[in-house]
């Protein structure tokens, strides 16, 4: 596990420290393949509907990393727009400039108008995130403290039972086997220190304008010694794809978030999302079809590839080594 006392002076040290636990991992995997991967944000799943094919691994993730300075890593009062702002940054990635992964297990239910629902498949999916410095000549004017987030997914469908990747999946809707494909895509986007945000990639996505709202704070709730953060992505366009949303929950100690010497803290990640089975063609399913798709997923996020799951190392690093 990262070590939770990293500051800022520590950030470029722990960066090398992950670069060398990627090399490490990459090089067992070899060895292995020679015997034998805000206020509203994207998600796992969006993306990987068909909607946006994009792809690009982890490590084309150039530019220079985002670091906060100390004040701001810590005590946040999350009555304001900034201290919302901050907490949630370090929630769901970190304020010290270090790489951010998501692994995570889920099922995917089928959901037809009028007939009984029935799981579809489980997937096994893992973000790869990293919070960068907006280059000033490709975002010039941003106001202070504006990040820019480049995300990078890929998922692979597995039996909804045992979690192992399959060939094929069987659609009671249609009543016919149909064969799954991987998600892999890559997505960025800018976020302001006032709760807004922008698609960079998907604007019917994500269109809040820095000056669209004098401060946007996202739901962080007590509960026991967590803090719990809710997001919510809720689609702005109008068209068959609607109704579009999905809806994650980020929780983890508040002392940790708390603390400013405390950088990397793992949180416990759930999401749920709702669209049309239409959105991922190879469901068999055609434009216009009502059958929705619901979306039920578990995850941490993590600092360190040693502390990704080893169903997700075995299954999805393995095959996508180039992805973290």
């Amino acid at each position: 596990m990262p070590d939770p006392k990293l500051d800022a002076e520590q950030a470029p040290l722990a960066e090398g420290m992950l670069d060398l636990h990627r090399r490490s991992l990459l090089a067992g995997i070899g060895a292995m393949a020679g015997a034998s991967l805000f206020g509203t944000r994207a998600t796992a799943q969006q993306a990987a509907s068909g909607l946006d094919k994009r792809s690009q691994s982890a490590e084309a993730m150039a530019g220079k990393p985002m670091v906060f300075d100390k004040a701001l890593r810590g005590n946040f009062d999350l009555a304001t727009p900034l201290g919302n702002y901050l907490a949630t940054m370090k929630m769901t990635n970190n304020l010290v400039g270090a790489r951010t992964y998501i692994p995570m297990m889920g099922r995917i239910y089928l959901a037809p108008q009028g007939k009984p629902a029935k799981e579809l498949h489980g997937l096994l999916g893992m973000w790869t995130w990293q919070l960068m410095q907006p280059d000033p000549k490709q975002f010039p004017n941003l106001p202070p403290h504006t990040v820019l987030q480049r995300a990078s997914y890929t998922g692979i469908m597995t039996d909804p039972n045992t979690f192992e990747p399959v060939k094929s999946v069987y659609n009671h809707v249609l009543d016919k086997q149909v064969e799954p494909q991987d998600s892999l895509f890559a997505e960025s986007y800018l976020f302001y220190a006032n709760g807004t945000g922008s698609s960079i990639d998907r604007p019917q996505f994500m269109t809040t304008g820095y000056g669209d709202t004098a401060g946007l704070r996202n739901p962080l709730v007590n509960w026991g010694e967590q803090l719990s953060l809710y997001l919510a992505g809720l689609f702005q366009n109008t068209g068959p794809n609607q109704p579009r949303m999905d809806s994650s929950i980020w929780s983890a100690p508040r002392r940790q978030i708390m603390n400013s010497n405390l950088s990397l803290v793992p949180c416990d990640y759930n999401f749920t999302s709702l669209m049309r089975a239409w959105e991922r063609p190879w469901n068999g399913h055609q434009k216009g079809d009502d059958t929705q798709m619901i979306f039920n997923v578990k995850g941490t996020k993590l600092h360190s590839v040693e502390a990704i799951p080893d169903l997700v190392k075995r299954h999805l690093v393995e095959k996508y080594p180039e992805r973290l």
